[in-house]
Formats: structure tokens, sequence, C-alpha cells
């Protein structure tokens, strides 16, 4: 008993010196970098750069620190947008509408190419999809930009639902705002809710409508609407370049890794040589674990990256699958990972020069509320803004991941542990049956 009270008390004063050490100063950080504060106020934001954001381990943003001259860490928060602009959330009106083939013809576009010898012509009809259903919404009243469309909607499980969100002022012109997939888990993955995020990126809505459609499903059903306005418009998401992607064939690519803390879409750009070519995204925690559908996409024609979103399902393996109709990809696409800009705020109290410092898994979460350091009239203000060293964010490394197949080191695993257990029942069974043949 002496001696394991002795080795308790060891193990926990060496715990103790490391949780002394993780936040000793920035030598203890994997990134860190000079920051200049503007002018001479106390209270400055910091935009977090891409290179800090690939050193962050943890996923609440913890282990970042801004130490001064001395190496006193100062105090900081995470300056939430909302802090700043208060976006304002409005419910609209939403009339349910359906294209029908009694319905009125919509603008017709005629193509006629004229070649020695020969004319060819090209006419459309209707340029809306008759097979789709679709809702009407009116946004008329909505004076500030629109950055977020909130759907209630109902969709089957494990499948996914193509929407294209358009705007109009008469209700006969149409003009194209973004396209959407909008997926909803099965019942081992549930949704906190049914309501379904669409991206706007401050589109002016004052005086038009919104029209969302969707192509016919008796599964499908959208019900009421909120739109989120805001005085400005959030800034754009920072792509991160990587390496590693492994191509089997040309029809599936994958790669696995943690590589950041949280990242909240994947950007795909493919070759324009591939021409149209579908696909989807899928991802599982390990290799014994079956693939989870996450989400679908199309490589254009022009060659525009295309991104799918996460929506706070991150696993540790991926797997894009183009489809089999398609001739696949013929290289290795340009895979990126789509980050949320980070905003902190910190009071600049110490004594320069100051410095900036992220990645510690070991470090403890030391942020403050953007209230504890400021008053609400001086977040509403566009606060100063410091200036931190430049520093080229790295590539992300990715693994190739594990193949699929019979022969998986897990599935080995498995295998042998199975294997084990029928010969040591089957050994139990024998021995069994020869003490029961002797008289």
């Amino acid at each position: 008993m002496r001696w394991t009270a002795v080795i308790a008390i060891a193990l926990l004063a060496a715990c103790q010196g490391e949780k002394q050490a993780d936040t000793r100063g920035p030598e203890d950080f994997n990134f860190t970098a000079m920051i200049e504060p503007q002018g001479g106020a106390k209270l400055q934001r910091i935009e977090v750069p891409a290179a800090a954001l690939v050193a962050i381990k943890r996923w609440d943003f913890g282990d970042i620190r801004v130490f001064d001259g001395r190496g006193k860490a100062l105090p900081i928060a995470q300056l939430d947008r909302s802090e700043r602009d208060r976006p304002q959330r409005h419910d609209v009106p939403t009339y349910p509408i359906a294209s029908s083939a009694a319905a009125p013809a919509g603008p017709a576009v005629s193509i006629e190419v004229a070649r020695p010898g020969q004319t060819i012509s090209i006419a459309t009809g209707d340029m809306v999809n008759r097979e789709s259903t679709a809702i009407l919404i009116d946004t008329r009243a909505l004076s500030e930009p629109a950055v977020e469309l909130w759907l209630d909607a109902t969709l089957p499980p494990n499948q996914l639902i193509d929407c294209t969100v358009e705007s109009s002022g008469d209700l006969k012109s149409w003009e194209h705002v973004t396209d959407q997939v909008l997926f909803s888990p099965g019942p081992s993955r549930p949704m906190p809710d049914r309501w379904q995020r669409i991206e706007l990126a401050g589109v002016d809505l004052r005086k038009r409508y919104l029209r969302v459609r969707w192509k016919a499903d008796p599964g499908v059903a959208m019900g009421a609407a909120t739109v989120v306005t805001s005085k400005t418009v959030p800034p754009q998401r920072i792509a991160l370049a990587t390496r590693g992607v492994q191509l089997d064939n040309s029809h599936n690519l994958r790669f696995a890794g943690r590589p950041i803390a949280r990242f909240a879409a994947i950007r795909l750009t493919a070759s324009t040589v591939d021409g149209f070519v579908p696909f989807r995204l899928y991802g599982r925690g390990a290799d014994e674990q079956p693939w989870i559908l996450l989400g679908s996409a199309k490589v254009r024609l022009d060659g525009r990256a295309e991104s799918l979103e996460l929506h706070d399902a991150h696993f540790t393996q991926y797997r894009i699958e183009a489809d089999e109709r398609s001739s696949g990809f013929s290289e290795v696409p340009k895979i990126e990972l789509e980050v949320e800009p980070l905003t902190l705020l910190a009071a600049f109290n110490g004594q320069p020069p100051y410095r900036f410092a992220a990645g510690n898994d070991r470090a403890e979460n030391k942020m403050f509320a953007p209230s504890d350091l400021a008053e609400p009239k001086m977040l509403e203000a566009e606060l100063p803004l410091a200036k931190v060293e430049a520093a080229a964010a790295p590539i992300i490394a990715l693994d190739a991941g594990a193949a699929d197949g019979s022969f998986t080191p897990g599935k080995l695993v498995l295998w042998g542990a199975l294997l084990l257990g029928t010969g040591v029942l089957a050994f139990g069974a024998i021995r069994l049956l020869r003490a029961n043949a002797v008289p």
C-alpha cells in the first residue's frame, strides 16, 4: 500500500508538471507569429491567419494565446459576428407552388449556327423543370442583405435533395442565387431539428421574392422559412490546399486523417477535360464501419469548384465516388478544406512586443466571453485590427486511407479473433464429449 501511494503521488506530480508546462510561453505552441497593435487602443480585433488555423488542435479553439513581452497571456475572446452586427431573423411568408404541364411557357431561347452548306437550329421552351416542386418566399419587406435562409423541411432519410434558389421582382423573370443540396441522415444519426440552412452570401432581396425549387418527390415538403439579414456580409471561408489524395480508379478517390481542428466543407475542383461529372461524398470513422452518405455535387463544364457541406459531421476517412454514368476523373482532382474565418478580441494591456501562439492539445481553454472584455456599444463599433505577421499556410498532408476489401488489417484482426474463439469452443466441446464417454 505504501508503494502504491508513492507511485500515485509521483504520477499526480508528473501530470501537474505537464499541466503547468502547457501554458509556459510561446515556445510550447506549434505556431507563433509577431502581432502589432494598430494605434493606441487597448481593445483590438485579430483575424487568425490560415497558418494558425492549420496548427490549432482543440475543437473549441482553446489552444490560442496572445503573449506580451514578459510571456504573460493576455485576455482574449472569440468574437462572434453577431456580437458586432447583431443579425436579424425574419419569419417570412411562404406559399407552395408547383409547375405543371398546363402552366404557361416560360422564356424561350433560340440558337442558330450557320456553316457552309448547312444551318443548325436549336430551340428551347420553358426553362423551368415541369417535374419540379417549389415554394415562393415573400422577402419584399427585407431591407438589409440576406446571409442565410432557413427552411423547415421534411426530407426522406439518407437521400440527397438538389435545390435551386432564385429571386425575382416581378414573378416572371428569375435570377439564379445559389444551388444547395439538402440532406437528412437516418435514425442512427438524427439531426437536432428539421431546419435546413442555405447560405445566401449577402444577396439584396428588397422588393423581391425568393423561389426554392426541387425535383418532385412525395417524401419532400417545405414549410416555414426564416431569413437572416445583416448589415455586413460575412467573410468568405478560407480554402486550404491538401496533398496525399489517392485515386483508386476513375470513379473512386479517398483520403483519411484529421488534418485540422474544424473544417466546414470539402471543395473539389476537377480537370476541365473531364466535363460533367456528378459525384457523392461519403465518410466513416474506421475501416470496419460502413460508409455514410454526406452530400453530392457536380463537376461542371466550366471547371468551377464545388463545395460539399459537412453539416458538423466529421469523420477520419472520406471517399468521393463519381457517377457510373460519367467517365469519372482522368486525374486526381484538387481537394481543398474550407474553414470558417476566426476573429478574436484581445486586450493589449501588457508590455510589447506581442506574440500570437496556437497549437497545443494540452492547453486549457482560457477564453473569455466578448461581453467580459467590452461593453455592447464597443462591440457594435468597428474596433481596430491588429496586424499579425504574415505566414504562408502549409499544404495539409492527407493519408491515402485504407482501401475497401476482404483483407484490410482491421478485418484480418477481426477474422483472427473469430477463428480463435471458434477453436476454443471446439476444443471445449471435444473435451466435454470425451469426459461424458468415460464410465
